[in-house]
């Protein structure tokens, strides 16, 4: 089965594009890290993928899904693959090559999507390790009660910025629902899609 190329039209609004818009500004003027906050369901991974597909001059992309096992060297490994991949080199520590983006001033980040999936004290490790590197920005998806659980342990409100997702309208629902439609992902039919499901 072909895989559904992701684009603007699927973020359902011109809210979810400002959304997008407002994070590439954040990306290129703003240390801090980014919490991207929003219910489960309510399109913060479609915003991630999104966010890759867009053409950010001098600014590397990679999306991780966190996992229970994912730690602070799988993650620098996963990093240094994803640069000596794009650029065909033989890269070893990550220090160097963040090093190097500094130098030419580009940006290397890191999509975190379900952050709440990881293990105490990795997303703080994670933000003060890019507070030492000034070319690494990092981005944590997370849902409400995620965030509660973690923003104290993590020290989420000290050194991070917020985009939230809104739940979607009448109209971003129906867009949706015919999404899923159009792509078979959904027991519905078109016929289906009235004022009372929606």
């Amino acid at each position: 089965m072909a895989t559904k190329k992701i684009g603007t039209k699927d973020l359902l609004g011109v809210e979810r594009v400002q959304k997008l818009d407002l994070m590439a500004h954040l990306i290129a003027n703003l240390q801090n890290t980014l919490i991207l906050r929003g219910d489960k369901g309510i399109g913060k991974t479609t915003l991630l993928t999104v966010a890759l597909s867009r053409d950010m001059s001098d600014t590397d992309m990679l999306l991780l899904n966190a996992t229970h096992d994912l730690s602070f060297e799988s993650i620098q490994y996963e990093l240094v693959e994803f640069i000596n991949e794009k650029y065909q080199l033989d890269s070893r520590v990550i220090a160097d090559i963040l090093a190097s983006y500094e130098k030419q001033g580009k940006k290397l980040v890191l999509l975190i999507d379900d952050a709440g999936l990881l293990i105490t004290g990795l997303m703080n490790a994670l933000i003060n390790y890019a507070n030492k590197h000034p070319a690494l920005r990092i981005i944590f998806a997370l849902t409400p009660e995620e965030f509660e659980l973690k923003h104290d342990i993590e020290g989420l409100n000290q050194h991070c910025h917020f985009i939230e997702l809104l739940e979607l309208n009448y109209e971003q629902s129906e867009v949706f629902i015919r999404q899923l439609v159009d792509v078979g992902q959904t027991q519905y039919l078109d016929k289906d899609i009235t004022e009372s499901l929606l």
